[in-house]
């Protein structure tokens, strides 16, 4: 604890040996006072898992046996949930993902961060990393299945607008049946048609709402929407079906062993 206590609040020996009520009580009152230091908490909480931080706190709260103690740890337990938000975030090569998006006309649906990967070319070289939301409770083996989700896709690298529509028309082609693949060729090439050049830092966003279709973005940027469901799966397919372009990567995304 007071390891933890020192790093939270920046004083050392914050918890004082077990009878020492009158310091407790000091201590308390201090911290009400310092603002700095309920600033440090939440820089540290970031830092640390919320789930961690939780586990310690409780148990503590069970143990402490003065009142002064509980209600330091208490203050601790309300930084900490102020905090868990921003701690749940996923970043991944530097690279940082919200921890929830909400798509819709109204931003109705909210989709939560269900995995995250980096896909490498020739094994040394960052391609780009990549996000997948999926609605709270739907499992990754249901990610291809008709329910909204989205895949956020950012690049370490500039590449040009025809390299995406070749690279994905010959993946489909390869991994479809030709009457498959001719059903929904119109709609491809009407996607394929709205890429653009990337540069670092830029990222792609692949949005499926049911009823509505799929949507393509470039940062904030809507770019199109194409419908149907059969579109949506075989076009997610590429990084989330099997075979994918990447199966680690897919398993990453899905939090499939």
């Amino acid at each position: 604890e007071r390891q933890y206590y020192h790093q939270f609040i920046g004083q050392k020996h914050f918890i004082p040996e077990r009878g020492s009520f009158t310091r407790m009580q000091q201590i308390e009152h201090k911290i009400k006072l310092d603002t700095s230091r309920v600033q440090a908490l939440n820089a540290f909480s970031r830092q640390v898992h919320a789930e961690t931080i939780k586990n310690l706190i409780f148990v503590s709260l069970r143990t402490s046996r003065t009142a002064a103690a509980k209600t330091v740890l208490s203050a601790l337990v309300v930084g900490m949930f102020m905090t868990s938000h921003l701690a749940t975030a996923a970043t991944i090569e530097g690279v940082t993902f919200a921890d929830e998006v909400s798509i819709g006309p109204n931003k109705e649906t909210r989709l939560r961060l269900h995995g995250t990967g980096l896909l490498r070319y020739r094994v040394v070289f960052r391609g780009y990393v990549a996000a997948l939301y999926l609605p709270e409770g739907v499992p990754g083996t249901s990610a291809l299945e008709d329910v909204p989700r989205r895949l956020e896709l950012s690049y370490f690298w500039a590449i040009g607008a025809s390299d995406f529509a070749d690279a994905a028309e010959n993946f489909l082609k390869q991994n479809m049946s030709t009457t498959g693949f001719n059903k929904l060729q119109a709609r491809v090439e009407n996607l394929h048609t709205a890429y653009r050049d990337v540069r670092p830092s830029d990222r792609y966003a692949l949005t499926y709402q049911p009823g509505i279709g799929t949507t393509l973005r470039l940062n904030d940027e809507s770019l199109v929407t194409i419908p149907g469901a059969d579109f949506a799966k075989a076009y997610f397919g590429i990084w989330l079906g099997t075979p994918s372009l990447d199966n680690s990567l897919r398993d990453s995304l899905l939090n499939e062993p």
